[in-house]
């Protein structure tokens, strides 16, 4: 059932149909031939019919006999959709006069296609509008407003003096002995573990909908126990020798450790008390030790891009000291893992430079982290009481509405069943805010989704996710789950990823409306995504970020499609659409995968490997030999990609080789431009590529103990530019060079008629192929002035949607003239 549950919420399979339905009668219809494709038009007609049983909920209500069966069939008609939409594509890119030779193929594809759609009835039976579906049933209210940033908090008023006295008064406390169990509990759940949704969500049944009643408020108010008691004890009996103060804040994950911090962190009395010396830095997974440092320099002094250059760790805690030294400042380090121990000794290292007063607040889910990390007692946080998530709900279902008497007491039984968990109560109070309708309502508090949360579980996170989840549009869903692609914690701006959702085809202009531009519609789904908290604001309003249990979810409903490569998978599923990768982690037997597909592909880290990863660093023992022996090996890797893998290396010890050096880092940054340039040669298909997160550092960029430094980021990407790209990949409509150091773009970029957006942001060029202004398609340039004022005949980019600043020349092409279109 995984299979074809996570194919269905993934990929919306109507939008997809419908979309090629529309083109293909558009081609087909203004084609001299169109009288030849009466017959195909009316297979159009019933593939439109078939569309309807598709819509909804029915792909998750497969009888268990049947699963695997509609599993198949599924993948049958996502083969056939993606065949259709190349030919779709193959006739938008066809610049002849002529496309009949393109048209011959369109009967087989649609009959396919057709053929396909038409098994769907036998398989999957449609329940109707009454039967537990989610769909919003109307829009009898208007869409609210999104809240203020500031988080609403409530219920942890004790926990939040024991921080601000902490904080503004230096104050020390020490906690109950119910820490001891806390602790435990905190390092003992499951809950705890990353990816834990992944792995739960993957083993239930969601074919289950036998109603079962829920928990009442009672019972699971008795199992919450009380909470921590803090005393405040006299400075002098606690060490104050400590600097900076480290308040640790512990708990699972969605009882609102990240809203408390930055309650905190926006008190106008904290603000004050430290002057604006403040930053804030969200963890991710693989995080390198410079990355806390550099966004800590970037938080306090703004003025600075740190994007444009490449620090050593030792460079970098020299510039942070510089900063802070002296001055008395506030830093959140949030949602901390175990990786906190191997920086933590260099970043508190700079961190003393700081004047008496200055604070850290760290994020946990763990306990043992906060030990370890802390100078004073954690704080604990524990799920909500009743009547606080209560208020909590009512704050996001309501918003300035005041609760109705019939809508009150249905709200109070759906609170009932997110038992205690402040994220959930978060989620749905949002998702229900847009339709205040009671029937509505009660259709949600009757979902089967809060039938899958096992009991097991210590909150009923999943069925709030689910629930919401199925409420969004299509449209909305695969938006989402395109994000669940960029790594954990991740910072997203709104409009490079809105860019990126128009480049992938995800946003379409209705005909039947006024004039707008694709912007403005993807703008208006990415705020609705944040209205409904999937994607929430950041203590910078610019930037915005998914809860990892978002994120989690939205993995396991994204099936084989979306996928982000790390060190944990082992293989790569054969219907990847979409795909990210940690270069610092790549371990993937490329050879099992059929590229063709591929539509969008972003790449992560710096090309670090150090003693414990796996993969690259084996040739350690191997490479003891010449640069004779180099080049053999060198030779090797990039004629055998197709036989080979990173954990293969250790085959080439059968060489054998004379003593002298060896350099090991242009074998292996030959081998990743091997292994990339062979993904990208066969990935025909690629509407998105981004290089722009490559990050190089000195003493992080590596393998093992051989640097990497920021030119060997800049020749990886010219390398892939000049000599394995570009012309292949015709339907490119997004790409972003940005902050990877290359510092020429070959000429075959000009060829690419199809692009979007072109990313050059922090790259420095001395010119530009002379034909940049035949890029007539691109509709966003990221450069700085300086490189802007190198395109001749600019004015020729008719589509471009902002040009910040323009350097009027003399010369041909660079003059006033230029910006009258």
């Amino acid at each position: 059932m995984e299979e074809l549950v996570v194919e269905d919420n993934g990929w919306p399979l109507p939008a997809a149909i419908a979309r090629v339905v529309g083109k293909l009668r558009l081609h087909l219809g203004g084609s001299s031939d169109a009288h030849k494709y009466r017959g195909t038009m009316k297979m159009l007609d019933l593939l439109e019919d078939k569309l309807s049983i598709l819509r909804g909920e029915s792909l998750l209500r497969v009888d268990a006999d049947r699963e695997e069966e509609a599993a198949a069939w599924l993948r049958q008609v996502k083969e056939a959709a993606d065949e259709a939409e190349e030919l779709v594509n193959a006739m938008e890119a066809s610049a002849a006069s002529d496309s009949s030779s393109l048209l011959l193929g369109v009967k087989y594809t649609v009959g396919k296609l057709v053929s396909a759609c038409s098994e769907v009835e036998s398989l999957l039976p449609v329940p109707g509008l009454d039967d537990d579906g989610l769909e919003t049933p109307g829009d009898d209210v208007a869409a609210l407003p999104p809240g203020p940033d500031q988080p609403f908090v409530v219920g942890r008023d004790e926990e939040i003096g024991v921080i601000l006295e902490m904080i503004l008064e230096d104050a020390r406390f020490v906690a109950d002995e119910s820490v001891e169990e806390r602790a435990s509990a905190a390092d003992g759940s499951q809950i705890s573990r990353k990816g834990w949704i992944i792995d739960a969500l993957r083993g239930i049944d969601l074919s289950d909908q036998r109603n079962q009643p829920a928990e009442s408020a009672a019972a699971y108010q008795k199992k919450m126990g009380s909470r921590v008691k803090y005393t405040r004890v006299q400075s002098s009996t606690v060490s104050t020798m400590c600097n900076p103060t480290v308040i640790p804040i512990v708990g699972v994950g969605g009882v609102g450790k990240t809203a408390l911090a930055q309650f905190i962190f926006d008190d106008e009395r904290v603000q004050e008390h430290f002057r604006g010396q403040s930053a804030w830095v969200y963890f991710t997974d693989n995080i390198r030790k410079e990355e806390p440092m550099a966004q800590i320099f970037i938080s306090m002094q703004p003025e600075h891009n740190m994007l444009d250059h490449a620090f050593s760790l030792n460079s970098l805690r020299v510039q942070l000291q510089s900063v802070i030294e002296g001055k008395r400042f506030l830093l959140v380090l949030d949602d901390v893992s175990d990786e906190i121990r191997a920086m933590w000794g260099d970043l508190r290292s700079a961190l003393k430079k700081g004047a008496p007063g200055s604070v850290v607040l760290v994020t946990t889910n763990l306990y043992s982290v906060a030990s370890f990390v802390g100078t004073t007692t954690p704080v604990f946080l524990d799920y909500l009481h009743y009547d606080d998530l209560w208020k909590l709900f009512k704050h996001h279902a309501f918003a300035s509405y005041q609760s109705t008497e019939a809508l009150e007491p249905i709200g109070r039984k759906i609170v009932d069943k997110v038992h205690g968990s402040p994220l959930a109560a978060k989620f749905i109070g949002a998702s229900l805010r847009n339709c205040l309708d009671e029937a509505y309502w009660k259709r949600v508090l009757e979902s089967w989704w809060w039938n899958v949360s096992s009991c097991s579980f210590d909150i009923h996170i999943i069925s709030s996710f689910g629930i919401c989840y199925s409420e969004l549009p299509a449209y909305l869903r695969q938006c989402l789950v395109f994000c669940s692609i960029f790594p954990r914690n991740y910072l997203f701006e709104k409009y490079e990823l809105i860019q990126m959702w128009i480049a992938n085809g995800f946003v379409e202009l209705d005909n039947t409306t006024v004039a707008r531009k694709l912007e403005d519609v993807a703008g208006e789904w990415f705020d609705e995504l944040v209205n409904k908290c999937f994607l929430q604001p950041t203590v910078w309003k610019a930037w915005y970020i998914m809860h990892s249990w978002v994120r989690d979810f939205a993995i396991t409903l994204s099936s084989n499609e979306y996928q982000g490569v790390d060190c944990t998978m082992g293989n790569l599923p054969r219907s990847v659409r979409h795909l990210s990768i940690d270069m610092d982690a790549m371990n993937i037997p490329w050879t099992e995968y059929s590229i063709k597909q591929l539509r969008s592909l972003i790449l992560f880290g710096g090309f670090r490997h150090n003693n414990s990863s796996k993969g690259f660093n084996n040739i350690y023992n191997i490479l003891e030999g010449s640069y004779d022996a180099a080049d053999s090996i060198s030779e090797r890797s990039y004629n055998t990609t197709d036989n080979d893998t990173a954990d293969n290396i250790s085959e080439w010890s059968s060489f054998s080789f004379d003593d002298g050096e060896v350099d090991i880092v242009a074998i292996i940054l030959k081998r990743y431009c091997d292994i990339i340039g062979s993904i990208l040669n066969r990935s025909t298909s690629l509407r998105l590529l981004s290089l722009s997160n490559l990050r190089a550092n000195s003493a992080t960029a590596c393998i093992g103990d051989y640097p990497l430094e920021e030119d060997g980021i800049a020749q990886f990407v010219e390398f892939t530019t000049t000599h394995q790209m570009l012309p292949y990949l015709t339907h490119l409509r997004y790409l972003d060079f940005s902050h990877s150091g290359i510092t020429k773009l070959p000429d075959s970029l000009c060829s690419l008629c199809n692009l979007q957006v072109l990313g050059l942001r922090g790259c420095r060029f001395t010119q530009l192929p002379r034909r940049m202004n035949s890029l007539v398609g691109l509709r966003h340039l990221h450069a700085d002035a300086d490189t802007v004022a190198l395109i001749h005949g600019i004015g020729q980019l008719t589509r471009l949607q902002d040009l910040y600043e323009y350097r009027v020349k003399a010369e041909d092409g660079h003059t006033l003239i230029e910006l009258k279109t």
